[in-house]
C-alpha cells in the first residue's frame, strides 16, 4: 500500500518576511561583482526587507494593528474593531490590505505613528524613491530595452542599511518580535551588504 504523503508546510510570520529578505540580499550582493544582472534581486529583496522593517516597527507601536494598512483597509479595520465585532452575531474582521512602502516609510517617520521616529536627510529619501522605483520597474517589466547605471546603487543599499538598522536594531519598540537570533543575523546581513556593496 502506498505512504500517504506527510503533509508540508511553509510558516513564516512578519519578521522572518523582513529578516529572511534582507538575508537574501546579502547573500546575492557579493554576486554582483561578477555578473550584474544580480543586482534586480538585490533590489527586489531590499525593497522587500525594508517594507518589512516598516510593518514591524509600526506593529510594535501599534495594539490595534492598522498602522501598516491601507488607509481604506485601516478604516475598515478601525469600524469593524469600534462597531462591527461589538455586535451580537459578528462577522468576520475584513480583509487586510498592507499600506505601500513609500506611505510605511513616511509613517515610521512620523511621531504620531512613533515615539522615536526615524530621522533621515534628503539624500536618504531620494534612495527610498529611487529603490520603490526600480522595485517596481523590475517586478513589472513591460516589453522594452532598458540599461540601468550602477554607480549610484551602493549608496542606495547603504541608505537602506542604515534605516533598518535604525528601526531593527536600535528602536526599541521592535525588541517585542524578537523570539531567538534574530537581532545578530540582521547585524550579520547588514555588515556584508556594508562590505560588499561598493564599485572598487
Amino acid at each position: 500500500m502506498a505512504k500517504i504523503a506527510a503533509e508540508n508546510w511553509l510558516r513564516t510570520n512578519e519578521v522572518e518576511q523582513f529578516v529572511g529578505a534582507l538575508e537574501f540580499a546579502a547573500e546575492i550582493v557579493p554576486s554582483t561583482a561578477a555578473d550584474n544582472t544580480r543586482w534586480k534581486w538585490v533590489i527586489i529583496a531590499l525593497h522587500n526587507a525594508l517594507q518589512g522593517a516598516c510593518v514591524c516597527a509600526l506593529s510594535g507601536a501599534d495594539t490595534a494593528g492598522t498602522s501598516y494598512l491601507s488607509e481604506k483597509s485601516g478604516a475598515k479595520m478601525w469600524h469593524w474593531l469600534d462597531v462591527t465585532s461589538r455586535s451580537p452575531a459578528p462577522a468576520h474582521p475584513p480583509n487586510e490590505r498592507l499600506s505601500e512602502l513609500l506611505i510605511l516609510y513616511q509613517r515610521v517617520k512620523d511621531r504620531s505613528y512613533l515615539s522615536e521616529p526615524l530621522k533621515v536627510d534628503d539624500e536618504t529619501d531620494r534612495s527610498v524613491d529611487i529603490l520603490n522605483n526600480l522595485r517596481n520597474k523590475f517586478t513589472h517589466f513591460i516589453s522594452q530595452s532598458w540599461g540601468l547605471e550602477l554607480s549610484g546603487l551602493p549608496k542606495i543599499v547603504q541608505s537602506v542599511c542604515d534605516i533598518v538598522e535604525y528601526l531593527a536594531l536600535d528602536f526599541s519598540s521592535f525588541n517585542h518580535h524578537y523570539r531567538g537570533g534574530e537581532r545578530d543575523r540582521i547585524a550579520r546581513s547588514l555588515a556584508v551588504l556594508r562590505l560588499n556593496c561598493v564599485f572598487k
